[in-house]
């Protein structure tokens, strides 16, 4: 398992590409938030091998989302 750790800032996006074991299944995201209890503070997708998969994550007010496109609400994972 490996692990990435990122600060981002209202108003930041970031881009990544990942290299992934061939047994890899899932990608896990994280964001700390102060109310824990009333944000969505993880998720989780599914990968596919030997697919290019791609995801874009939202972190907003409510917590973090997974969205079908960028938007301009929140910063882009």
């Amino acid at each position: 398992m490996a692990s990435e750790e990122f600060q981002l800032r209202p108003g930041d996006s970031i881009e990544l590409k990942l290299k992934l074991d061939n047994s890899s299944r899932y990608v896990a995201v994280l964001a700390a938030y102060r109310n824990v209890s009333e944000t969505r503070w993880r998720q989780v997708i599914q990968i596919f091998p030997n697919q290019q998969n791609s995801a874009v994550f939202v972190l907003g007010d409510s917590g973090l989302q997974l969205a079908d496109r960028p938007t301009r609400t929140g910063k882009l994972l």
